[in-house]
């Protein structure tokens, strides 16, 4: 059984138990490949803090089939996906560190087409899906597949402004009275 990083923050306690119960009943463990708590907190007003301005988005995940599950609460059995039958060999300890080397390595796919059709895709979010979802969806989806690409801003400014800092190099201009007091005045215009 696998549980998601997330579920430790879903608003009802007993999430796990309710998806244990799931997994162990002898008639639907069977067909229950994962069990999910969406992330949505009832019973709040429309001005609460706690959805982190992405409700829309959000819910729009839970409604979106194939939802990329993030941050969605889930815990799933993998006996249910890779079948009930429990394969019972006597792998040598060099042979897994064989496997182990090969996967870490990532040469497994080279001379192989994998990673140039899973780079460039006619099935891009953003040409494909668009076009054959309802706007309020395709907003949602390119969202959450665009999500990963706020990394590299994060990592650049997590490294970039301590490392100036240290240095002694301005990465913000020099804040004088009258930028400041034009910049209030423009700000307070709004």
């Amino acid at each position: 059984m696998v549980e998601d990083k997330d579920i430790k923050l879903s608003n009802d306690p007993s999430s796990a138990k309710q998806a244990t119960c799931f997994f162990l009943d002898p008639e639907t463990s069977k067909d229950v490949a994962f069990v999910q708590f969406p992330q949505m907190f009832h019973n709040l007003s429309n001005k609460d803090i706690y959805g982190s301005q992405s409700r829309r988005g959000l819910t729009m995940a839970m409604i979106m089939p194939q939802a990329n599950l993030e941050s969605t609460m889930y815990i799933e059995s993998l006996r249910a996906i890779h079948g009930q039958q429990i394969v019972k060999k006597n792998i040598p300890r060099y042979v897994i560190l064989q496997e182990a080397q090969a996967v870490a390595s990532c040469s497994y796919d080279i001379d192989t087409n994998w990673g140039d059709e899973a780079r460039v895709s006619k099935y891009s979010p953003f040409t494909y899906g668009i076009s054959r979802m309802p706007i309020m969806h395709a907003f949602a989806f390119c969202y959450f597949t665009s999500t990963v690409q706020y990394a590299v801003a994060f990592t650049l400014y997590a490294f970039i402004l301590p490392l100036s800092f240290f240095k002694g190099i301005p990465l913000f201009p020099m804040v004088k009275f009258n930028t400041t007091l034009a910049l209030l005045l423009c700000y307070l215009a709004l």
